[in-house]
């Protein structure tokens, strides 16, 4: 695992991906705006159900958008995501430690960015309880609920 992110085993069935991606006929996004500057973001952000999550959201992208290097607020309960692709031809989450297309656990306390391609981009976020760095200790409670959401 490096300090970026940590790829995960695809977990959603096609039936919860079709659901989630019902979420884009959808017209109430709410429009992301950076608590640094104030400016808009080319995020656009809904709440969604799935499983017993108390919290998860779809955030997407529209094509060709671009999320430049950033790193996210600290104490806004987005610490550390589970962030899950959900369309085709999805763009990586790129980070220093490299990037991936693939369902991972991304701390957003390290440098991260999005080049979005010519599809829009949608992917499932759940929010994890704990800083990154806890995950290096394979004993901490927080990968009992990664486990739960990994092997339903």
């Amino acid at each position: 695992m490096n300090k970026s992110y940590y790829v995960l085993e695809p977990f959603l069935t096609e039936e919860e991906r079709n659901s989630l991606l019902e979420h884009l006929k959808e017209t109430d996004w709410h429009r992301h705006k950076s608590s640094k500057t104030g400016k808009l973001s080319p995020l656009h952000l809904r709440r969604a159900k799935f499983r017993n999550c108390e919290k998860a959201w779809v955030m997407k992208m529209e094509p060709n958008a671009i999320q430049e290097m950033h790193i996210d607020e600290k104490g806004i309960d987005r610490e550390t995501l589970i962030i899950y692709p959900l369309t085709d031809n999805y763009a990586p989450i790129v980070t220093n430690d490299g990037s991936t297309d693939q369902p991972a656990i991304v701390n957003t306390q390290q440098p991260h960015a999005v080049y979005n391609n010519n599809n829009v981009r949608l992917n499932l976020q759940i929010p994890l309880p704990c800083d990154f760095e806890d995950l290096f200790n394979k004993d901490h409670h927080v990968w009992n609920k990664i486990k739960e959401l990994c092997t339903q």
